[in-house]
Parts: C-alpha cells; sequence; structure tokens
C-alpha cells in the first residue's frame, strides 16, 4: 500500500505523525471492514519500500519558507530532488546519494512548457486508444497544457499532453506508454512539476 499525507509536517515529528495517519487509517478500516481488521491483527511487521518527501526551508532572517531549486534549463527553476537507496537491512548505500542538479528530471520540452516558453507549433497527435480503453488516474494543469496520466486495459500506464485554448478545450499533441510499474514515479514525476511552475 501506499500513504500520502499532504500538509505541513514538523521534521522532528515525521515519525509520530507517519504512526498516527496509519492508526487512524487501521481504526478506520476495522469499522468498515471487519474481514480486513483481521488481517491486520495478524501483521507483524511493517516495512517501508519508498518514501518521498517534499521539503521546505526556514531561514532565520528570512519571513517565508524557501524551497531549494536547480537551474537545469536556463534561468527555469526545477525542485531539487535528492535520490538515495538502501540496503535490505535498511542501511544507507552512500554511493547511491545524489540529486538531479546538472542531470534535469525534465525534458527540454516539459521545462519550457513549465516555464510556459514553449512557442513552438505542436502538431495534433492521434490516440491509439478510444476512450472506454483509459481509466485516468491522475491529471495535472501546467502553463496552457493538461497532463493526464491513465492506465490500460491491461494495466499500462498512459501519459496524454493535451494544449488548451483560451475556452479551456484540449488537443492531444503527445502520448506516450510506459510500464504499469512506472505509475507512481510518473505521477510524482507530474506533480512535481506542476508544483515547481505554479503561481
Amino acid at each position: 500500500m501506499r500513504v500520502e499525507i499532504t500538509g505541513h509536517i514538523d521534521a522532528d515529528e515525521m515519525q509520530e505523525t507517519f504512526g498516527k495517519a496509519l492508526e487512524l487509517w487501521a481504526d478506520k478500516i476495522a469499522a468498515d471492514n471487519p474481514d480486513m481488521k483481521e488481517m491486520l491483527d495478524k501483521v507483524e511487521d511493517v516495512d517501508i519500500t519508498e518514501m518521498s518527501a517534499v521539503l521546505r526551508f526556514k531561514v532565520e532572517g528570512i519571513a517565508d519558507w524557501q524551497v531549494i531549486t536547480t537551474d537545469n534549463h536556463a534561468e527555469i527553476p526545477e525542485l531539487l530532488t535528492v535520490t538515495v537507496e538502501t540496503d535490505e537491512q535498511g542501511n544507507i548505500l552512500t554511493d547511491t546519494v545524489k540529486d538531479n542538479d546538472g542531470d534535469s528530471d525534465y525534458s527540454d520540452i516539459e521545462a519550457l512548457i513549465a516555464a510556459g516558453l514553449h512557442k513552438q507549433e505542436l502538431k495534433p497527435a492521434d490516440s491509439i486508444y478510444t476512450a472506454g480503453e483509459l481509466t485516468e488516474v491522475a491529471g495535472y494543469y501546467i502553463g496552457d497544457y493538461r497532463i493526464s496520466i491513465s492506465t490500460d486495459t491491461e494495466g499500462q500506464v498512459v501519459v496524454h499532453a493535451e494544449e488548451l485554448n483560451w475556452q479551456g478545450d484540449g488537443r492531444l499533441v503527445a502520448e506516450t506508454v510506459f510500464p504499469a510499474d512506472q505509475l507512481d514515479k510518473i505521477k510524482q514525476h507530474y506533480l512535481e512539476l506542476a508544483e515547481a511552475t505554479a503561481e
């Protein structure tokens, strides 16, 4: 399962907040679904296989919270993302610590769209799917574009980019298909892109 917590979390209280969120969820599930409660009562241990947090910093003498970005695309800010891997025992593998400074998470086209600088005329694209073959799981507005993330009948991840006109209508300009196991990473990627470019 995946747990997502949004809002303000004190860094010192992260573990307590996470545990409380799980506890509240377990109480709700127990009330709604006795079979699930019986299964949860038999859980011996919980392991986090992946964790992601968006950090902001309160700097002395500055009123507003600060985020750290990197300019990988000529003055187009991109959220600095740090990645770390652990071994089976949870020990950090020190040689895996890296960030995206100089190694952008965005393609050039994504960066330009994010900054509202993409003026090139994009040709309409044709989808290989019919409407009934896709189930949308997430959608983000980035500048004059809407990015929709869907799954097809085989579980593959389908990303559509629609260029919006002044009436809010969209035309498909890009379609990309990814393996099913990439869903969480793709959702996180476009969420970060949308957050980094929000006004």
